[in-house]
């Protein structure tokens, strides 16, 4: 049973590490790229012309910056879901 359960185990690490990896593409994209979606998205005159103004002094460095900070923070959402899976699957399995 153990050796079954391990497996099943092994095999759940790719899905976990690649859970992480999407937050961290997903949130540094938004975070790189939201001025760029916003300065056509906006429904007020102001906020597209602030996003305007930000996409006109964007450098590759401001959007590496963004693009760092926003999957940092993916990262900590994505490890996050990681460990309530795990907590979650080893309760059940105390249950079981």
């Amino acid at each position: 049973m153990k050796n079954n359960q391990s497996k099943a185990e092994s095999g759940q690490w790719p899905w976990r590490i690649l859970v992480v990896l999407f937050c961290v593409v997903v949130w540094g994209g938004l975070f790189a790229f939201g001025d760029y979606f916003r300065q056509f998205t906006a429904k007020t005159s102001f906020s597209r012309r602030l996003a305007s103004d930000t996409v006109q002094h964007d450098t590759s460095s401001t959007i590496t910056r963004r693009f760092v900070l926003g999957g940092t923070g993916g990262a900590v959402l994505g490890i996050l879901l990681v460990i309530r899976d795990l907590r979650t699957r080893k309760c059940d399995d105390d249950n079981a």
